[in-house]
């Protein structure tokens, strides 16, 4: 789980350290209750989801506009997660562990 990655303009030495990075400002959405529509943390988190869909061949649904943290469904229940709306109205979630994760591997399926 060593493998560096780089998400926008921010390199992680591990992914780890990418995990406790986004897992930060997953938790601080999550305590404000605040979507996240602009600035550094929107540019992270949207480039993140962006590669994470390329990598593993998901259709893009629209241009992300905001992430919110949310409970997302999970194997044998949920967790915290993001939560991603789109401009043409659209919802999905996403587990930024599993998008790391493929983005670290550089998964193209």
């Amino acid at each position: 789980m060593a493998n560096s990655l780089t998400v926008f303009d921010q390199t992680f030495s591990s992914q780890k350290e990418a995990e406790f990075f986004f897992y930060q400002i997953r938790d601080a959405s999550w305590e404000s209750k605040t979507a996240i529509t602009e600035g550094r943390q929107f540019d992270l988190l949207k480039a993140l989801y962006e590669e994470y869909c390329r990598c593993t061949d998901w259709p893009l649904p629209g241009k992300a506009v905001s992430f919110l943290a949310r409970y997302i469904g999970r194997e044998g229940g949920t967790t915290v997660g993001f939560g991603v709306t789109f401009d043409n109205g659209k919802e999905t979630e996403f587990s930024a562990r599993k998008a790391i994760k493929a983005v670290a591997a550089g998964v193209t399926r």
